[in-house]
């Protein structure tokens, strides 16, 4: 298993999402948010394009390296203080 920060990865490669804040995804999102609570993961979601899933995944604390405009990869950990602290380690 990989690590970041020295807590393990749960990654989520890609995904499609038409609308973010509705349905199935917002269904998965929070049951991810919660095993990775449960087990003390990051969880990280690979290649977030459109501007929308972006903003929706930073209401929903996902911190994000890099310039706005990158597609780039977003990170969740419960402590989210930890991933603000250590931003210029982390991916885009």
């Amino acid at each position: 298993m990989c690590s970041i920060l020295g807590y393990p990865v749960m990654v989520v490669s890609t995904i499609s999402v038409k609308e973010p804040g509705t349905g199935i995804f917002r269904a998965l999102l929070a049951e991810l948010k919660c095993i990775s609570d449960e087990q003390n993961y990051i969880l990280k979601i690979e290649n977030v394009l459109p501007p929308p899933f972006r903003k929706y995944l930073i209401q929903e604390s996902f911190v994000f390296p890099g310039e706005a405009w990158m597609c780039g990869s977003g990170y969740w950990f419960k402590n989210p203080q930890v991933l603000h602290e250590n931003i210029e380690l982390l991916s885009v």
